[in-house]
């Protein structure tokens, strides 16, 4: 699930859920909710009512996957990371989200983070094999 989620608190993901089951007005809700939701593209205001947008309906569905779709992921060897992007300026999220990965698919995200930082190859790989070692290193420390 690489696509973008922005953290909520308990409160904004209850009010996303009200308004998503039935449209209501800005009043029924916190304003501070409804604010942050609608920054984010998840809700929006048409005709006095909050309703969710295409994004918030596709949010909750992320939230809420398929029986079929979980026991696709748990069939492979994957663990669950979170990926967190703050701007350190503001203290705002930029991106927060969970993805299933493999051990494969970790060590490959976590090079192009490093790559993307601009570490030279060379010189992230200790950290890289500490972060993300191959099978092989795995099994040479047994």
């Amino acid at each position: 699930m690489a696509s973008f989620l922005a953290h909520l608190s308990p409160n904004e993901e209850t009010t996303l859920r009200r308004i998503a089951t039935s449209a209501l007005a800005p009043g029924d809700i916190r304003v501070a909710d409804a604010k942050r939701l609608i920054m984010l593209d998840l809700i929006k205001e048409e005709d006095g009512l909050l309703i969710p947008t295409s994004r918030g309906l596709e949010r909750l569905q992320l939230d809420n996957p398929s029986p079929s779709a979980i026991g696709s992921a748990m069939a492979e060897n994957t663990r669950r990371y979170s990926i967190q992007i703050v701007d350190l300026e503001t203290s705002r999220d930029l991106i927060f989200t969970a993805v299933e990965w493999t051990d494969e698919e970790k060590r490959v995200a976590v090079e192009q983070v490093l790559r993307l930082a601009g570490i030279p190859e060379g010189q992230s790989q200790h950290f890289l094999d500490v972060v993300a070692p191959t099978p092989s290193q795995e099994r040479d420390k047994e």
